[in-house]
């Protein structure tokens, strides 16, 4: 996706007034720390990340759910330590929001990883 420069320049307004907002900033406040930029842009980030990647992974988890045959029970996407991506013993697969990030075949692995893990929940032999 190719950004136009009023779209960015939108997006970063919207993102200062987002920070601005989540820290309580007055409309004549002057300055605004640097660690309140740093982690008013993050969260603005993983927002965006949170947005894209649900829809894009949905897509990935419908074209190989069918081929293996299972069947979940649900999508997420959210922060997850050091997990790229997981599945719940009620059959919904979760993926860390990073996972948007890497090489799509990459994240292709990881979306047939967490669809096996509704057949054989374990790292056993037999998965």
């Amino acid at each position: 996706m190719s950004w136009s420069k009023s779209q960015l320049q939108k997006s970063a307004r919207s993102a200062h007034a987002e920070i601005r907002k989540s820290r309580g900033a007055t409309r004549g406040a002057s300055k605004i720390s640097r660690a309140a930029v740093t982690q008013g842009g993050r969260d603005h980030m993983i927002r965006w990340y949170l947005e894209r990647a649900r829809p894009w992974l949905a897509q990935r988890v419908e074209r190989y759910r069918r081929r293996i045959g299972v069947e979940p029970t649900g999508l997420s996407v959210q922060e997850l330590g050091y997990r790229s991506g997981s599945c719940s013993k009620a059959g919904c697969l979760n993926f860390h929001w990073r996972t948007i990030l890497l090489p799509p075949g990459l994240i292709e692995y990881v979306v047939v990883h967490a669809l096996v893990h509704l057949i054989e929940p374990h790292h056993t032999p037999a998965f």
